[in-house]
């Protein structure tokens, strides 16, 4: 049976009390600041920070404000995604609860501003920063759309933030601010400046990192995806940072690196440990793996190398996901070539995603057996089949399964009776798996009880079951104790009065279930979009 949902601690609901009255003070401010000739709202922020502030300083322990802060801004910030807010002008109330929460022993700060070009309290917002904030360690400021920041204002919050090891500006970067942070920022840093098209090579890379700043020194994160920054800006930035660990969701590092193996500056070995890289080469990719040897993850988008480089990827990788690959047999020989080679022995995470083509073609996952490490397996786009029929393979830390396509039952009863820690199974689509079939395959088999079959499951997406209806849903439960997740239930032979039933049936027995529909193959926590 799948657990039951239980009450919160009393901790607990005390606490989540305490957050929603604090909470709807917040508002309250906002509804008299709004209010004509009552108060404006200078002198609603004056009021929370001199009348209230000083209570909640006094009576609440430093540690319990911080959780509780934590808490208020969530909440604040999903009522901003879900549309709750009062007006457009409500985002004045995470300034009123920062005006009466945030102090000096706050560690991380996630603010999410407003949605409209100018932002009337950014003034308010970034002095209290800079006089209150002064012991964060983590500061995200994130914005829908674009925003300008006041950049005096900005370098006296970063000035003041002398233990800051982690600044991520979502649609608020610019050349200005970037200058800001290079020579506010004293110590390292991880920064993320993603979603903003207005950087450029000249007035950011050229200009700071050439110079011997301690920013340059120390920086080991650099996000700039989906900015104007260059192959020449990244190359000049993987020249100067020494410590850059990854660029984040960047892709093009393939054109930046065949730059550097060009240039006359000696060769040096780069530091990265995460690599994205979009339309590879061959000679990109030999460049990548010869500069770049402490990989441990790579993304290879639309793959143009040949498929015998793959043999010449790090043996440092933990994890790999190819996407687009060509659906050729040559592709095949030489991830196979790849999966049962010395590189491929650390392997805990593999995803590969084909081109959708006419042509069909079939992998063999008897490489399963040599990847003794892995622990995540997706494969998309291609018919997956295991042609071994041993029964001395045990692949133990093997947890997470997706498979797109299953040639036949007796793939998905192998892979179950191969993984006895199997936690989560995703299959789109299994030729002649059905009902009874199905339920076969979940019960333990006498001859390997030690296997245990589906004992582990606590999440199985069947996206086509013929024949599957509320008693299979009852049986699965039956079956797998720790499942709490089952889709996708509206595919299967189940009439939509038969799932209002059995979810009144589930209510009634307090399961913690989730009954999921066809988006929990496309993302989910089990397998988040990469």
């Amino acid at each position: 049976m799948p657990c039951r949902y239980q009450p919160g601690s009393l901790v607990s609901l005390s606490e989540d009390r305490v957050v929603s009255d604090l909470v709807q003070t917040c508002y309250r401010m906002h509804e008299l600041a709004r209010r004509n000739g009552f108060a404006s709202p200078s002198q609603t922020f004056a009021f929370a920070r001199h009348r209230i502030r000083p209570f909640w300083a006094g009576a609440v322990p430093a540690l319990v404000r911080r959780q509780l802060l934590t808490k208020c801004m969530a909440v604040l910030a999903d009522a901003i995604r879900e549309g709750h807010s009062v007006s457009v002008a409500a985002d004045n109330v995470p300034l009123y609860l920062l005006g009466v929460m945030l102090d000096a022993d706050v560690r991380e700060l996630r603010v999410q501003l407003c949605c409209y070009y100018g932002c009337s309290h950014q003034t308010a917002l970034l002095k209290l920063l800079a006089q209150e904030a002064r012991g964060l360690v983590s500061l995200e400021l994130v914005r829908p759309t674009l925003l300008r920041l006041d950049t005096q204002l900005f370098q006296s919050v970063l000035l003041s933030m002398s233990n800051l090891k982690r600044l991520v500006l979502k649609n608020i970067a610019c050349d200005k601010i970037l200058k800001t942070i290079g020579q506010s920022c004293s110590q390292k840093i991880k920064v993320k400046t993603g979603r903003r098209n207005k950087l450029n090579d000249l007035s950011f890379l050229l200009e700071y990192c050439q110079k011997p700043t301690k920013l340059c020194s120390t920086l080991n994160t650099l996000n700039i995806a989906n900015t104007s920054v260059t192959s020449n800006g990244i190359l000049i930035a993987l020249q100067n940072i020494p410590n850059l660990e990854t660029l984040g969701e960047y892709c093009h590092i393939g054109k930046a690196l065949e730059l550097l193996d060009k240039s006359t500056i000696p060769s040096t070995k780069l530091q990265l440990t995460m690599a994205n890289a979009c339309r590879t080469t061959s000679s990109r990719l030999q460049v990548l793996c010869n500069t770049c040897t402490k990989l441990n993850r790579l993304t290879i988008t639309e793959p143009l190398h040949s498929p015998l480089m793959l043999s010449q990827l790090p043996k440092t990788l933990t994890i790999i996901n190819l996407q687009n690959v060509p659906t050729e047999h040559a592709w095949l020989d030489g991830l196979y070539t790849y999966l049962l080679g010395p590189q491929s022995q650390i392997l805990r995470e593999l995803f590969l995603k084909f081109r959708k083509d006419e042509v069909s073609l079939t992998i063999d996952l008897s490489f399963l057996p040599h990847l003794t490490n892995l622990e995540t397996l997706s494969i998309d786009g291609v018919e997956s089949s295991l042609y071994s029929n041993s029964s001395n393979i045990t692949l133990r830390k093997l947890e997470k399964i997706q498979l797109s396509k299953v040639d036949h039952p007796n793939t998905l009863q192998r892979l179950m009776e191969y993984t006895p820690e199997l936690k989560v199974l995703h299959v789109y689509t299994c030729l002649e798996l059905n009902n009874l079939n199905f339920m076969e395959l979940l019960n333990p088999k006498e001859t390997i009880p030690e296997k245990q079959v589906s004992k582990s499951l606590n999440c199985l997406y069947i996206n086509d079951l013929p024949n599957g209806n509320i008693n299979t849903v009852k049986h699965i439960i039956d079956l797998c104790p720790e499942i709490n997740k089952i889709g996708n239930i509206s595919n299967w032979d189940i009439s939509q009065e038969e799932i209002k039933e059995l979810n009144r049936w589930k209510h009634q027995n307090n399961f913690k279930l989730e009954l999921h529909a066809n988006s929990h193959w496309f993302c989910s926590e089990c397998f988040p979009i990469l």
